[in-house]
């Protein structure tokens, strides 16, 4: 696009605040649904240094918008970003790098969690078209992604909820491995993290016990 079309634009690039709408409704939302024993960030910084450096001077990362923490426990958790998109540009795609290969790795060695800590929420034209959606269900595994339809609450609650309750269950089911580790051997000692199955196995379970009851 040449300059004069450029300047002609009602919005130009980096001018639309709009999302910031969108994650103040997010935050705002989930914190509401929350189970008593979480609770919520906003803008949480401890992933400002995620990317590794490989000898450089540079620190990289990236600011999700908020996070959920059990309170016994932080170090069970999950962060969320929130894209929102007209029916034209290219947010999904911004939004695929943190679903890779490499960054689950990353991020998994980063919090010392077996699972994927890391879900992004979608909003507007990216919840509801097929030039979106298609390409999210491709490329994103559940339950890592959200369709935040119309901005509906008691969707959101439950979306969040239901990762509420995968979050409690990685944390139960490292607490009875403790249990049975000092049962055995009479002293306290940590079963690593990495033995508990990973999120999508359970979430798996989750859904296909609420489709049985």
């Amino acid at each position: 696009m040449d300059s004069d079309k450029l300047s002609k634009r009602s919005k130009q690039p980096g001018h639309d605040r709009s999302f910031e709408t969108s994650e103040s409704l997010f935050v705002s939302i989930a914190q509401s649904c929350l189970p008593d024993d979480f609770i919520l960030e906003e803008k949480p910084h401890d992933l400002k240094n995620v990317y590794e450096n490989y000898g450089t001077p540079y620190s990289f990362g990236i600011a999700p918008e908020a996070a959920i923490y059990w309170i016994h426990d932080k170090t069970f958790r999950i962060y969320f970003e929130v894209k929102k998109q007209g029916e034209r540009g290219n947010a999904e795609e911004r939004s695929f790098k943190h679903h890779t290969v490499k960054f689950v790795e990353l991020l998994k060695k980063h919090t010392g969690l077996p699972y994927h800590a890391y879900t992004s929420i979608f909003c507007e034209a990216l919840a509801v078209h097929p030039r979106y959606t298609v390409k999210i269900k491709n490329l994103i595994q559940e339950p890592h992604y959200f369709f935040w339809v119309d901005y509906q609450e008691d969707l959101l609650c439950g979306y969040i909820q239901n990762i509420c309750t995968l979050i409690k269950t990685y944390a139960q089911i490292r607490l009875s491995l403790n249990q049975a580790e000092d049962a055995a051997d009479k002293k306290r000692s940590l079963i690593p993290i990495k033995t508990l199955p990973d999120m999508e196995e359970i979430s798996a379970d989750i859904l296909i016990e609420e489709n049985e009851t």
